[in-house]
């Protein structure tokens, strides 16, 4: 059985390093190759900047739900909606990255505040079923290489 303790860092040093990840991206790729969407469907590397950060607030919130209640309801985030409004046309490849930034390092904080026992703290999530707050983390940590991966593709 894996040290859970030694995941757990792990998984938050993962955490930590995608706003690095993020702005090398940013750095190293033509701004205007953000901008394309490669399918209507789809955002455009931009758009997913900005949908990590907007995600980063929910998950900080639901880590904040998780840690300070019992068995909590957890809705899910359709980022569908998101594209169907254009709700990230128009803003830049640097605000995506400093909001996404900002907000997970207020994530790293809140995770590394807590005691031990409180990882293990559970909701209910509405498509993934019951979740500890240790779980939401990783799948966190998963959703960042996920989009690391799309932005690479799609530029």
């Amino acid at each position: 059985m894996p040290d859970t303790l030694h995941v757990w860092e792990t998984v938050l040093q993962a955490m930590e390093g995608t706003p690095v990840v993020l702005r090398k991206l940013a750095d190293l790729i033509p701004a205007e190759a953000f901008e394309r969407r490669p399918h209507p469907d789809l955002f455009s590397p931009g758009e997913i900047l900005h949908h990590l950060a907007e995600m980063e607030g929910i998950l900080l919130k639901r880590y904040r739900l998780m840690a300070g209640s019992e068995n909590p309801y957890l809705p899910d985030h359709d980022p569908q909606e998101r594209l169907d409004e254009n709700a990230y046309v128009g803003k830049t490849v640097e605000e995506g990255v400093d909001r996404f930034a900002a907000a997970r390092a207020a994530s790293l904080e809140f995770l590394r505040s807590l005691p031990p026992g409180d990882r293990t703290r559970s909701g209910e999530h509405s498509l993934y079923g019951p979740m500890t707050l240790e779980m939401q983390a990783q799948k966190s940590a998963a959703h960042d290489l996920t989009h690391i991966a799309d932005i690479l593709a799609r530029t």
